[in-house]
């Protein structure tokens, strides 16, 4: 399956949020994937507004969020390499204070639970 498509389908699994309800989503309730890129190594992911305005729980969850999409991509379609997050198309420094967004991220082992 081409990276893109694997891409776009990881993602849509992580915005779906978990079968079980005994986990809480990543990703905040709300949120739509607006577009999906892939150059160079490079993905770039744009979320709707609501990634930030519905995202609640401080640092721990800001991290989670982050790296979730970041160890997502990065861990499961070889051709990624680095992961930007945009916000309604644009550049934002972070989430809610704590991720700089700033550069690109890279693979955040810390942040898997295996």
């Amino acid at each position: 399956m081409p990276a893109y498509e694997r891409s776009r389908r990881l993602l849509g699994r992580l915005l779906d949020g978990p079968s079980s309800r005994y986990y809480e989503p990543v990703i905040p309730s709300g949120v739509s994937l607006r577009g999906l890129y892939i150059l160079d190594g490079e993905a770039v992911v744009d979320f709707s507004k609501e990634i930030t305005t519905n995202l609640k729980g401080g640092a721990g969850r800001e991290l989670l969020t982050a790296y979730a999409v970041a160890n997502t991509l990065l861990l499961n379609v070889r051709e990624i390499h680095r992961v930007r997050i945009l916000i309604d198309g644009r550049q934002c420094d972070t989430l809610s204070g704590e991720v700089d967004l700033r550069l690109p991220l890279g693979p955040n082992a810390g942040m898997i639970q295996w």
